[in-house]
């Protein structure tokens, strides 16, 4: 009896304040599920390549909407086949140098140049510097090299490098990643207009736009015809523009790609060039053959001097051995007269 009594006096037990406004309103309580926003067990987690980044606090993320843009489940994965397939054909051109300046837009161009096992990677954080790095290994390689950066104020800091390989007659392929279409003009960062940022300093320039699977058969022509055109356009050696846009998530898994020349040649290749050309009539003239730079490998010019009979560069390129019979020894230096005496 007495334990009935203590029974009735403990009461029913205790509920908390959630459950009688649930069982109030005549519904169950939600179940939230791990990571919904606003559960405060959720654990922030860095924002992955391509995904907006959110403000951060402790047990809480915060999501930011980002701009509407056309949906398409394998945009990335055809992202990542469009820059494979660039690298792939400018490696069959000859390209063996890129210069990779970090940056968020340009993540699928920078992964398919890291990928590749015939294609020497130089990093470099400073963009203006990264750009006459490039210039010194054109020169020391006679090949153009690849310079990747992302899109904005990162794009516009290659410009005097661009403005030099130009003047002096340079190969570089510069590759400037762009922002979408549907993000122009709306505010978003680090968006300028790039596609003739460069105006007249490079020799050739496109805007492909962002990759379409259905133009896939054009890849290989875009990456050739670009370092054909740096390398023995035209109008002789220097830069070329690549504006590539690329769309959100930049990160994608490449599928096959375009079916290339046989026998490893590139989709197209420049005709003629100095080497190839025919003696001009004033060839059988008597003349001094001049060689400054960007003339040419050195034997080459010898070998052009001694086929003229014309006397040739003075001076050899410094750590090599003084050449034969058509150059002309330097002369010797000048001494000053000493000062009249007034």
């Amino acid at each position: 009896m007495a334990s009935t009594c203590a029974e009735r006096s403990a009461g029913p037990p205790a509920r908390t304040r959630h459950t009688r406004r649930t069982r109030r309103a005549g519904r169950t309580a939600p179940t939230r599920r791990a990571g919904h926003v606003g559960d405060p067990k959720a654990t922030a987690r860095p924002a992955a390549r391509g995904e907006p980044m959110g403000l951060r606090a402790p047990g809480r993320v915060t999501v930011v909407p980002a701009m509407a843009a056309p949906s398409d489940a394998t945009g990335s994965d055809v992202q990542a086949t469009f820059a494979a397939t660039l690298v792939d054909e400018w490696v069959r051109a000859g390209v063996t140098d890129a210069v990779v300046c970090p940056g968020s837009r340009s993540t699928p161009l920078a992964l398919a140049i890291d990928s590749h096992p015939d294609l020497r990677l130089h990093v470099r954080l400073d963009e203006r510097g990264a750009g006459f790095f490039a210039l010194g290994l054109a020169l020391s390689t006679g090949r153009p090299p690849v310079v990747c950066v992302t899109s904005g104020t990162a794009a516009a800091e290659l410009h005097p490098a661009v403005v030099e390989a130009h003047h002096a007659r340079v190969p570089v392929i510069v590759c400037t990643a762009d922002r979408p279409p549907e993000l122009h003009g709306v505010g978003a960062p680090q968006t300028i207009a790039q596609a003739a940022l460069f105006g007249p300093a490079v020799r050739w320039a496109a805007d492909p736009g962002v990759p379409d699977p259905a133009a896939a058969g054009t890849w290989r022509s875009l990456a050739a015809r670009a370092a054909a055109e740096a390398g023995d356009g035209p109008l002789g050696p220097g830069p070329v523009l690549l504006n590539l846009a690329f769309r959100g998530p930049l990160v994608g898994r490449p599928g096959p790609l375009p079916a290339p020349r046989p026998a490893g040649a590139p989709w197209h290749r420049a005709e003629g060039g100095a080497g190839a050309a025919a003696l001009p009539p004033w060839a059988h003239a008597r003349g001094v053959l001049l060689a400054g730079a960007g003339a040419g490998p050195p034997d080459a010019v010898l070998a052009l001097a001694s086929h003229l009979g014309w006397p040739g560069p003075a001076r050899p390129p410094p750590g090599r051995p003084r050449p034969g019979p058509p150059v002309v020894p330097p002369p010797p230096p000048r001494r000053r007269a000493p000062p009249a005496a007034l």
